[in-house]
């Protein structure tokens, strides 16, 4: 009778209905949950803020007037309200970004800027909306990217990878041919090496102290690659916008802490 009864309202006979419903709605709701959060990796802080400063510099990009918080804003939920982004050539932020007419873009970016939200976390192993670059033990630095052979090794993971691209584009960061020396590299196809545009860009950074004693505090006095300021540029994406204490997430906790349920 108590085993029927129980299959019937999820409760036994002696069992407060609200309280069977709810341990079956924590228990639906753990196994949709993440692994958990000691899975997300935890960084040096000093990196963390040396890539939170390197996110809102525009330096990065060829003319020197987008950053990576340009399309990718906290106010508009780590994206820039518009449905195909502006990056080279706008003016303005967010929804009130518009053509700047003194020095018009190309074109749009041909799709909208992605949310930032717990890229940081093991199960994102594939980047850009046309998965372009992903996780692969098989290919050069542990990372199929377009460039094949040619990919840069010493990145944390592909969070830090897809920090390349962006700033390789016309439409998105580098700019116009000849408007600048990284759009030049870009456009001439020299993307890696001594001459490349990841190389121009790094001696850009490279060349402001404060950067540079700050990459020197993290990793002695060597010289800074790109790879260096992509992995800070990672940390500080994965830190920031971790966010695994909504309620949502709480539910979980409480059920296996199992404080809920006694």
């Amino acid at each position: 009778m108590g085993e029927s009864l129980r299959l019937r309202s999820g409760r036994g006979p002696g069992e407060a209905p609200g309280r069977a419903r709810g341990a079956a709605v924590l228990a639906a709701l753990l196994l949709a949950l993440p692994a958990g959060a000691e899975e997300f990796p935890h960084f040096d802080p000093d990196e963390v803020k040396l890539g939170q400063l390197l996110f809102y510099d525009p330096v990065l990009s060829g003319n020197r007037e987008v950053a990576c918080a340009t399309c990718h804003h906290p106010r508009f939920g780590t994206s820039d309200g518009v449905s195909l982004g502006i990056g080279d050539g706008g003016a303005g932020l967010g929804p009130e970004r518009r053509p700047d007419p003194e020095n018009l873009p190309e074109r749009r970016v041909p799709r909208n800027a992605t949310a930032l939200f717990n890229l940081g976390y093991p199960e994102f192993r594939v980047m850009f909306h046309d998965g372009r670059l992903e996780e692969d033990p098989a290919q050069p630095g542990g990372i199929r990217t377009p460039l094949g052979a040619e990919m840069v090794a010493g990145f944390d993971g592909v969070l830090a990878a897809q920090t390349m691209f962006p700033v390789l584009s016309q439409d998105e960061m580098s700019g116009h041919y000849g408007e600048n020396e990284v759009s030049t590299a870009v456009r001439q196809g020299l993307l890696t090496g001594e001459d490349g545009a990841w190389a121009r860009i790094t001696a850009r950074v490279a060349a402001i102290p404060d950067y540079r004693d700050r990459f020197a505090a993290l990793q002695g006095d060597g010289p800074v690659g790109f790879t260096d300021i992509a992995n800070a540029l990672g940390a500080f994406i994965a830190a920031e916008w971790r966010a695994d204490d909504s309620p949502y997430d709480l539910c979980g906790w409480l059920l296996h802490s199992k404080t809920f349920l006694r």
